[in-house]
């Protein structure tokens, strides 16, 4: 019961220190393994949170994501979705105050956090939800061009859950002077 209390602690000290979240954009798309199955996801990102010319930060963007041979979904023609953002924010090393937001999901000081609100692409399994991803570029000259993990938390693809190397182009961003 008490590792179980400290684990607790930790968990939620690591929440509290989670760093601030920045403006900033990403973009790029690609491959990674499927979610179980036996093909590929493919999946494409366009995301910002940007000051406007009143200094607003707005979030805008878009993100498409198909696996076709997700495990749980693979008999129903698997996860095919259109999504739009409904936040975004770049995780930065500066600790969190009172005044900014806390990059929650991600909890990583270099990945930028994206929650979207989706449409379901596949006739088999209609409906909207929502999920967010956590999203980073990995550099060039590596092998791997971003990480990415990616989780439905409603709708008809609920539970679908991915992570891993991503082959393509990820790309992170500092907003432009005015959006």
């Amino acid at each position: 019961m008490k590792k179980l209390l400290v684990g607790s602690l930790i968990a939620s000290s690591l929440a509290i220190l989670s760093g601030c979240g920045a403006d900033g954009r990403v973009t790029g798309g690609g491959t990674m393994h499927s979610a179980g199955g036996d093909g590929k996801t493919v999946f494409t990102i366009n995301a910002s949170r940007c000051p406007d010319s009143s200094g607003e930060s707005v979030v805008k963007g878009k993100v498409q994501l198909h696996d076709k041979t997700a495990i749980d979904f693979e008999n129903t023609g698997g996860v095919s979705l259109h999504a739009d953002v409904t936040s975004a924010m770049y995780c930065s090393d500066d600790p969190a105050d009172d005044s900014g937001e806390y990059c929650l999901q991600c909890q990583s000081a270099g990945y930028f956090e994206v929650e979207f609100a989706y449409n379901s692409q596949n006739n088999q399994n209609p409906g909207e939800g929502s999920g967010y991803m956590c999203i980073a570029d990995a550099g060039s000259g590596n092998g791997l061009h971003g990480i990415a993990i990616v989780q439905v938390t409603s709708g008809p693809y609920d539970g679908y859950t991915n992570l891993g190397g991503v082959s393509g182009n990820v790309q992170t961003h500092e907003c432009d002077t005015q959006e």
